[in-house]
């Protein structure tokens, strides 16, 4: 027997079996202009001071861990078919220009969770409006801070392509918690 009311609060789930599926997004606007971009070069929300993809509360407890089992990339550029990757960090990394190389610096290797490759994108019947992308074979091991919930990326192309004028993109990922 156990006495229900003399169960303290905390990581006690009676009954529960199994992990819990999180899903969370992020949509962000890149510069109003059609540079074009180089294969390797960051895709971000600005040339001079750009912003981290937050993926708030992504993990079920502060400083949890889980996989990331599914990531989905869409673009309001129907045309676009290049090919992207999402760097992902348990801390906030050093935010990279728009069109600038992609760097990896050592400075963030403490935060470095790995990165979820996507294949090119596509799109859909001839009113698509958006071109996408889908991992769902994607098995990385992910995890916040200890004072966190947040998952933390940055994207980058793998080809070259021009983009449109103030591009959009949305990220989403779902992760199976702990």
């Amino acid at each position: 027997d156990v006495d229900i009311a003399s169960i303290a609060a905390g990581e006690t789930h009676l009954g529960e079996v199994g992990g819990k599926i999180i899903f969370q997004s992020v949509t962000f606007t890149r510069p109003a202009d059609t540079t074009a971009y180089a294969a390797k070069d960051a895709v971000s929300d600005s040339t001079s001071s750009p912003t981290v993809l937050t993926f708030t509360s992504l993990m079920r407890v502060v400083g949890g861990l889980g996989y990331v089992v599914k990531a989905r990339l869409m673009t309001n550029q129907s045309t676009n078919t290049a090919r992207f990757r999402l760097h992902l960090y348990r801390t906030s990394p050093t935010a990279i220009n728009d069109n600038a190389a992609n760097t990896i610096l050592w400075a963030n290797r403490a935060g470095w969770l790995g990165y979820i490759d996507f294949s090119a994108c596509q799109t859909e019947g001839s009113g698509s409006d958006a071109a996408f992308s889908l991992n769902d074979t994607a098995r990385l091991v992910v995890g916040s801070a200890a004072d966190s919930l947040t998952v933390y990326g940055l994207l980058e192309t793998l080809d070259a392509f021009t983009p449109a004028s103030g591009q959009q993109f949305h990220i989403g990922l779902n992760a199976d918690v702990n």
